[in-house]
């Protein structure tokens, strides 16, 4: 509408001359679809992929990518397409780095007291094979291995403050027995499979807890586990049930995460330095679910946040849910559908981290926003605490009385 005449005129002209440029040299523009499909997997794909006289296996961390973006379980589940590997140390590296030293520590059974086992544990790691040669390459990776010692005696001092607390297992496999396989409709079963970093029991209760080690903050959010993105802990409480030390009368305590990280504190928040301590001191928990029964006899090393502790009730409940969860995702599986609907939590564009598809897909926020998978939301408004689990309790319930 603002063009002038020439300006008109000259795009018109530009268009035509373009277009035959184009087909003369056989280069033609796709036309952009709003609406992208996909094909369903033929019959013998299925079969040979999943056996009929076999169970279906399937870990939290497929079920989470399954219901983020369908299209993306596909590629990484049914394809297994990998990502690129380097031979700098990443993410990956950093984490099994850190996960080795705790390891060592809790395995460590001498009488030294904590800071000497971790200090050791330490100078063991870093001198092993795998790790000094990626943490010894350059500066910059020598200076990154300096960040995750740090890191390590920062998360050492939640490890030192156990008491009552004994850890009976590291790196634990599950999956396969009672409370982890579920039948299917069409006969089959599905069986939960995965490994807990680490398995707790309470000295003098005999209670058991799993805690899962995180390189960042990650806590249990019950919207989005009704949503179908956050069953881990739900799932290792479930897995607590087959381990061969779980005794039904002393029961569970909790499923936790515990964050490997140097604390940060916010000094304009904190006006002494108590204040900055008990910063630390929060950052620094246990944060996860935890049995209101059982939380009576947790140090402060855990995060007894009340919205967070289930009766037998509630956990009988979130676990059926999670059920629920894993069955609808075996359905669909089983079905061979992948469709493009990754996941939208405010309606308007799709989560950034799921976008990482989008050369592969062609999926477009402004096109095909009506493909993707809203989340439920409840009207949250003034509820706050314990008010929001009741909220979403509820919410399970509905679904599963359906």
């Amino acid at each position: 509408r603002e063009w002038t005449a020439e300006e008109q005129t000259f795009w018109a002209v530009a268009v035509r001359v373009l277009r035959k440029k184009l087909a003369a040299e056989g280069i033609s523009i796709p036309h952009i679809s709003k609406e992208l499909k996909t094909e369903s997997l033929q019959p013998e794909t299925l079969q040979a992929l999943y056996p009929q006289e076999q169970p279906l296996r399937l870990s939290a961390s497929a079920l989470n990518e399954y219901f983020r973006h369908q299209y993306a379980y596909f590629l990484k589940y049914v394809l297994r397409l990998q990502e690129e590997w380097t031979i700098h140390p990443d993410a990956r590296s950093h984490g099994i780095f850190l996960h080795r030293i705790f390891e060592k520590v809790l395995q460590d059974d001498s009488s030294a007291d904590f800071d000497r086992r971790l200090a050791r544990a330490m100078e063991e790691t870093s001198r092993e094979t795998e790790f000094e040669s990626i943490y010894s390459e350059s500066g910059q990776t020598r200076f990154a291995r300096q960040l995750l010692l740090d890191t390590a005696r920062a998360t050492g001092r939640v490890l030192a403050h156990s008491n009552g607390i004994e850890t009976i297992g590291e790196e634990t496999l599950f999956g396969g027995s009672a409370h982890t396989s579920y039948p299917l409709s069409d006969g089959r079963l599905l069986q939960l499979r995965g490994k807990v970093d680490r398995i707790d029991q309470l000295r003098d209760r005999g209670a058991l807890g799993v805690v899962d080690y995180k390189s960042s903050l990650t806590q249990f959010h019950y919207d989005k586990f009704f949503n179908g993105l956050n069953s881990q802990l739900p799932t290792y409480l479930s897995a607590i049930q087959d381990l061969k030390e779980y005794q039904e009368e002393q029961g569970i305590f909790g499923a936790m995460y515990l964050e490997m990280g140097d604390p940060v504190v916010d000094l304009k928040k904190t006006k002494t330095v108590e204040d900055a301590i008990n910063q630390t001191m929060k950052s620094q928990q246990y944060k996860g679910l935890f049995m209101a029964d059982q939380a009576p006899y947790l140090g402060e090393a855990y995060d007894k946040n009340k919205a967070m502790m289930l009766s037998k009730e509630e956990l009988d409940l979130l676990l059926l849910y999670n059920a629920y969860l894993y069955k609808t995702a075996a359905e669909g599986i089983l079905k061979g559908q992948f469709a493009i609907n990754p996941y939208s939590e405010n309606g308007r564009n799709i989560a950034p981290f799921v976008e990482q598809f989008k050369s592969i897909t062609g999926f477009e926020a402004d096109r095909h926003l009506g493909q993707a998978r809203f989340l439920t939301k409840l009207d949250q408004k003034g509820i706050r605490g314990e008010k929001v689990k009741a909220a979403w309790i509820e919410k399970m319930k509905e679904v599963l009385n359906k």
